[in-house]
């Protein structure tokens, strides 16, 4: 998008860990048991795992608390100007530090995510009335369910964010789509800061 050419900055953190079984590559914030997952899809029990709080987690939120704080003393910017976004395990952890953060960021954007830690995401998420979150999910996807990103979405809502879910005929992926309407939100919160 040419508006936000010379307007915005990205970072991207690289998860520290090598990705379990994953024929293409990729990092991961916390190992995945996929034994446990696979199980939980087929059973339809995916609500169990999401109020735990996955082992890994509190220590790539220190990692990603730390490279918040760098970068916001680096570019002079506030929490305001700051928009987490991320990938599966990526928007756990951005959804997870979105709702943590001692200001609220000015956006959240949760690319086929899911809930984990949700009773203490329920409890934190009315304090984040207003944020503007875009929220995308493939109607397909083998790993995380699609009913459970819907949950997220309709706990968001009821708690006042200000939430807009996108719903994809696909897997476990980010669409084209998603990607315009990130590209059109951070175009509107660039208008208002």
């Amino acid at each position: 998008n040419p508006e936000l050419r010379g307007r915005v900055r990205f970072i991207f953190p690289e998860a520290p860990l090598a990705a379990a079984a994953n024929p293409y590559g990729g990092r991961a914030w916390w190992q995945i048991d996929l034994d446990a997952l696979e199980a939980a899809l087929s059973s339809g029990s995916h609500r169990q795992m999401q109020r735990d709080c996955p082992d890994g987690m509190t220590e790539a939120r220190r990692t990603l608390l730390s490279l918040i704080d760098e970068a916001l003393q680096m570019t002079g910017l506030n929490h305001n100007q700051l928009v987490l976004a991320g990938f599966s395990q990526g928007a756990m952890l951005a959804t997870d530090i979105a709702l943590r953060l001692e200001a609220p960021p000015a956006g959240l954007v949760i690319l086929s995510g899911t809930c984990v830690n949700l009773d203490d995401w329920e409890e934190r998420m009315p304090k984040r009335a207003g944020l503007r979150v875009l929220q995308s999910h493939g109607r397909q996807d083998p790993l995380l369910a699609f009913s459970a990103a819907e949950e997220l979405h309709g706990l968001m809502k009821n708690a006042g964010l200000d939430a807009h879910f996108l719903p994809f005929d696909g897997q476990h992926t980010i669409s084209e789509e998603s990607l315009a309407r990130f590209s059109g939100l951070l175009t509107e919160i660039l208008k208002t800061i």
